[in-house]
């Protein structure tokens, strides 16, 4: 039992994290390669560091319990244990404003 539920909090938090470098096509014209990679680079640190709750440097199985777990309740908008077609498509949603909010930082603020 507990294995099925690491695969099913593990499958869960990989397509999140899918979500977070899928590229739409357009990303490339607006923003420099250099730029992308080192907000790539920012968000894979920022991740590592969500996952690694006690700062040993490392993620355990125990870490990525807790990081799904946490992600499912956030998707799961009406708390009733279940993510609903919906409220996977509000999480794409969001996820899509946080990528876009970035892509418009880089283009006003470019580093290089």
């Amino acid at each position: 039992m507990k294995n099925s539920k690491f695969i099913s909090c593990s499958a869960i938090l990989s397509g999140i994290f899918a979500l977070m470098l899928t590229i739409p096509g357009f990303a490339q014209d607006k923003v420099s390669t250099n730029s992308y990679k080192n907000m790539q680079k920012e968000a894979n640190e920022q991740f590592f560091q969500e996952l690694d709750k006690n700062k040993d440097g490392r993620i355990s199985e125990l870490e990525v319990d807790l990081a799904a777990d946490d992600r499912f309740h956030a998707i799961d908008l009406d708390g009733d244990g279940y993510l609903s077609d919906q409220e996977l498509y509000l999480a794409v949603l969001k996820q899509e404003e946080t990528y876009n909010v970035g892509l418009l930082q880089l283009e006003h603020n470019p580093t290089n």
